[in-house]
């Protein structure tokens, strides 16, 4: 893996595993330790083994597993513990939502005027191509113009994961 696709990949990520880690583990200065651990597996992973496709549910899924694995070697797990874990994933999820459209939101006002207008009439309102021409006073070329520019400046502002989800937050 390149240097620079692990440091986007850790700018990306780590924060918001770093506070899924907390959420099962109890403990910040331990989650963080967890996280790195992972990361550092990440670094050190053969670069034979097959491309991993989907960053974030890789990342989830080893923090889960070693932080399970940290419990399992401090304390066994009772069933209410259990639950209250499960409990705490669904939080980070909604956690991880938040902060997902914290940063889209953001994006979105940084966008030039006319961009971020078209971007969000046609993405948050549903609105077709034709109908923000007429609202705007503009052409429908224009309209595609616009659209174009914007979603291009939010792939450059916003991480893989958060600009995807874009298109799934309304």
């Amino acid at each position: 893996m390149r240097q620079s696709e692990f440091d986007h990949i850790f700018l990306s990520y780590h924060a918001a595993l770093c506070s899924y880690a907390k959420g099962i583990v109890r403990d910040a200065h331990i989650a963080e330790d967890l996280v790195e651990d992972v990361f550092m597996t990440v670094l050190q992973r053969n670069p034979l083994k097959p491309p991993i496709i989907d960053w974030r549910n890789f990342l989830y899924a080893a923090v889960r597993k070693t932080c399970y694995k940290h419990l399992g070697r401090t304390a066994p797990l009772q069933p209410l513990e259990a639950a209250a874990l499960e409990a705490s994933e669904e939080i980070d999820n909604e956690q991880l939502y938040r902060e997902i459209y914290r940063q889209v939101m953001q994006a979105l006002d940084e966008l030039p005027d006319k961009c971020g207008k078209v971007i969000r009439m046609s993405f948050m309102d549903n609105k077709s191509t034709s109908e923000i021409a007429q609202e705007l006073g503009i052409t429908e070329s224009t309209v595609y113009n616009h659209k174009a520019k914007g979603l291009s400046l939010l792939r450059k502002m916003l991480s893989g994961v958060a600009f995807y989800s874009f298109f799934h937050l309304h």
